[in-house]
């Protein structure tokens, strides 16, 4: 998968955003020991725009998607 950008549409951006409460919500459910993490794929070298107990691996929002989701990805377009 090459590191470029993508760009969302209106709609997607508004989407997206709208999941990130759910991603609280996610968190408060399964509690403190689970981490949940909202990605934008606009931008793999910055792509976490949500994260809930971040603690747990120390990602925070800004931080790149890891090489596990990059391989998944690359699995996913072949």
């Amino acid at each position: 998968m090459k590191s470029e950008k993508f760009e969302l549409s209106k709609e997607s951006r508004i989407i997206l955003n709208s999941l990130k409460p759910v991603v609280k919500g996610i968190a408060t459910v399964f509690g403190k020991n689970c981490e949940v993490v909202l990605h934008s794929l606009e931008d793999i070298s910055h792509s976490i725009i949500k994260v809930e107990n971040g603690y747990i691996t120390g990602r925070k929002e800004g931080a790149p998607l890891t090489d596990l989701g990059l391989n998944i990805l690359e699995k996913a377009d072949s």
